[in-house]
């Protein structure tokens, strides 16, 4: 009887939401947003230092790579305006810069050390960044890789050894 309940109580929620202007994620009412909401705005702060690129080809594989959640000069895709998906954007690129910001570098980034692992381990990108065809500029071919981990680990700061 609790499992009726609870799904009567979910359809009736789903229903005033959908009547009243919101738009619910799923009919189960696990989020419902203001159908009207205004998406985050997005803006780069400052770029204040980056590191000592080992040479230019590097920043640019980072740039393709990277630069999407871990710097100040983010590209937002048109989809990023509109909410609520503007507000995962913009948590993904703030827990990205929080992580490491290359764009802020002359601050200390505790965490650059590590960019060699989380590139040859496989976990930068993420495999959501470039899944069905997102961000296609971030998906490296095997050459390029290497060469990105090549230049990493002969930028200051980026390694651990």
């Amino acid at each position: 009887a609790s499992t009726a309940k609870k799904y009567i109580h979910c359809v009736q929620a789903h229903q005033r939401a959908v009547t009243y202007g919101y738009f619910c994620g799923d009919p189960w009412h696990h989020g419902c947003y203001p159908s009207n909401s205004i998406g985050r705005s997005h803006s780069n702060p400052p770029i204040t230092g980056e590191p000592q690129w080992a040479t230019p080809r590097t920043r640019e594989l980072m740039v393709r790579a990277c630069f999407g959640c871990h710097s100040n000069e983010v590209k937002y895709p048109s989809y990023a305006s509109v909410a609520p998906i503007s507000w995962v954007v913009q948590s993904h690129v703030d827990e990205g810069r929080q992580a490491v910001n290359y764009s802020e570098f002359d601050k200390g980034q505790r965490r650059a050390k590590n960019t060699v692992i989380a590139v040859t381990s496989g976990f930068m990108p993420p495999s959501y960044y470039t899944q069905f065809g997102r961000h296609p500029e971030a998906k490296l071919t095997k050459a390029e890789m290497a060469e990105l981990i090549a230049g990493l680990k002969a930028t200051p700061g980026l390694s651990r050894g």
